[in-house]
């Protein structure tokens, strides 16, 4: 997840002022909600799942990388 938040952010920005950024960011949820983004896990969150789902992926995605 930080490094599609870097990633997204690298496109307004340099890359190391978007990593500094999302790094406070994410002390920032720590912080104020108690929240760790640095210890998310889609793939395991995904596995817990007990609907049906169906993930379509391309190289016209521009939020995730191709």
């Amino acid at each position: 997840f930080y490094d599609q938040c870097v990633h997204k952010l690298s496109e307004k920005m340099p890359k190391f002022v978007s990593q500094i950024l999302t790094f406070w960011g994410f002390v920032g949820t720590i912080v104020f909600y108690g929240v760790n983004l640095f210890k998310t896990n889609a793939v395991k969150a995904v596995s817990k799942s007990t609907c049906p789902m169906l993930f379509i992926h391309g190289s016209g995605d521009d939020f995730v990388p191709f």
